[in-house]
């Protein structure tokens, strides 16, 4: 019987059809509500404390492509490879 560490456990699996992955863990599930409560809070907190929508967009927009990226690079180290 092959030992399993819980670090090697994959949180997400490749879509069947398209590009991306799906949850299949707590853990993966846990990350995409991580990703959307920081997201909806981030722009909150922004759309507070600025003066023009511009100005809080243009900022939100480089919060949640760097939120992106974090979850992009979380999704291929937990998902089973090829």
């Amino acid at each position: 019987m092959k030992k399993t560490s819980h670090f090697n456990k994959f949180w997400f699996e490749k879509k069947k059809y398209g590009w991306g992955w799906t949850p299949i863990s707590w853990e993966g599930w846990m990350t995409i509500a991580i990703f959307a409560g920081f997201n909806t809070w981030s722009y909150l907190e922004l759309s507070s404390s600025s003066r023009s929508f511009a100005g809080t967009m243009f900022v939100y927009v480089i919060w949640l492509l760097i939120s992106t990226y974090g979850l992009i690079k979380i999704c291929q180290l937990k998902c089973e490879s090829d």
